[in-house]
C-alpha cells in the first residue's frame, strides 16, 4: 500500500471525498490526513522496536577518543544504539558501556587504564577511552529512524510523496489514521482506538522470530555450544 492507497482507504471509512493526490492535495481535509499520517508513523516507530528497523552498522575506528557524529558513524537514519550491541570485531571483545559523566570524568583522571575500551555518547558523538591502538572493526546495532520509503526503497523519516510505502504495516499506520481523525473531530473513537491497539500489540508478537515460551515449568535446553575461551586466536 501507497501514502496514497492508505488516505483513500480512510476516506472512504470515515466519509470524506476519496483524494487523487494527497501531498500535492489543497483540500484541508486531506492535508490534516497527511499531518495525522506522519504523526501515526513517528508514534509506531518509537512504540516498539520493530525488527524492520533495526540494523548494523559497522566502521573502523579511529586512534582517537572522539570515533565522530552518530549519524557519520553509523548512518544518517541513526536514532539511537542498541544496548549491549557494541563490539570490537577484530579483537571479538565486547566494549564496555555506556558510562555515565562522573565514570568517564574518573577514567580520564586515572594512571592506569584498561585494556579494552569503554564507550560513551557525548553531544551526539561517539567515544572511546582509552583511544584505540590499532583500527580495528567496530559494530553495533542500532535503531533507525526511517518508519517509511520511497516506491524504489530510499528510507524517509516522514512521508514525501504519494507513492512512499511503509516500512512498518501500512495496515496499522490506517487504522491509527482512522481513530486520530475521529478523536480530532470529536468523535467517539474508542471501538477504533480498541482495534488499533489490539492489532498493533498482534503485530509486535509476530515481529521478527520470538522465542519458544514454556508455560509447564520446564526449561527448553539450548542448542549443544563448544565452549573456546575468549580471545583472537591463530589457526
Amino acid at each position: 500500500m501507497s501514502l496514497l492507497s492508505i488516505v483513500q482507504d480512510v476516506s472512504r471509512e470515515i466519509g470524506i471525498p476519496k483524494p487523487v493526490v494527497v501531498v500535492t492535495s489543497s483540500d484541508v481535509a486531506v492535508l490534516q490526513l497527511l499531518a495525522m499520517a506522519n504523526t501515526e508513523g513517528r508514534s509506531l516507530a518509537r512504540r516498539y522496536q520493530w525488527h524492520k528497523l533495526i540494523k548494523l552498522a559497522s566502521f573502523t575506528m579511529l586512534l582517537a577518543e572522539l570515533q565522530g557524529v552518530m549519524t557519520t558513524v553509523a548512518g544518517s537514519d541513526y536514532d539511537y544504539m542498541i544496548g549491549e550491541t557494541i563490539w570490537d570485531e577484530t579483537d571479538k571483545e565486547q566494549v564496555g558501556g555506556p558510562i555515565s559523566v562522573r565514570q568517564w570524568s574518573l577514567l580520564q583522571a586515572s594512571v592506569v587504564t584498561g585494556p579494552i575500551p569503554v564507550f560513551r555518547i557525548y553531544g551526539g558523538s561517539l567515544y572511546l577511552t582509552p583511544a584505540p591502538g590499532s583500527a580495528n572493526t567496530l559494530s553495533f546495532a542500532y535503531y533507525s529512524k526511517n518508519w517509511c520509503q520511497t516506491s524504489g526503497g530510499t528510507g524517509q523519516a516522514a512521508w514525501v510523496a504519494d507513492t512512499d510505502v511503509g516500512v512498518i504495516d501500512e495496515v496499522l499506520m490506517g487504522l491509527g489514521l482512522k481513530w486520530r481523525w475521529l478523536a480530532a473531530k470529536g468523535m467517539d473513537y474508542s471501538e477504533e482506538f480498541r482495534e488499533y491497539e489490539i492489532q498493533v500489540n498482534m503485530a509486535f508478537a509476530r515481529d521478527g522470530s520470538q522465542r519458544t515460551l514454556n508455560l509447564n515449568g520446564t526449561t527448553e535446553s539450548p542448542p549443544p555450544r563448544v565452549g573456546v575461551p575468549e580471545g583472537s586466536w591463530s589457526p
